[in-house]
């Protein structure tokens, strides 16, 4: 018997936009959605501060070329 994956809806949040809600109406804005993941596409400090300790899961993208440089550390 194989582990059951309950479905979890997430949110994709990136910044390159300039009408993003601020970092404190982040949390709630997601847990409006029912979300219960986020992936992030940088690793903004007051965005992490704003997740903590929320019980969602959180996921911080990479891009490509820094790949070979994390994987080395």
């Amino acid at each position: 018997m194989g582990a059951k994956l309950a479905p979890k809806v997430g949110v994709n949040y990136g910044q390159l936009d300039n009408n993003l809600p601020p970092s404190s109406q982040l949390v709630k804005l997601i847990q409006s959605l029912k979300a219960k993941r986020v992936k992030l596409y940088d690793a903004n400090p007051k965005i992490l501060t704003a997740l903590r300790n929320t019980g969602l899961q959180v996921f911080i993208m990479v891009p490509n070329e820094l790949i070979n440089n994390i994987s080395s550390n």
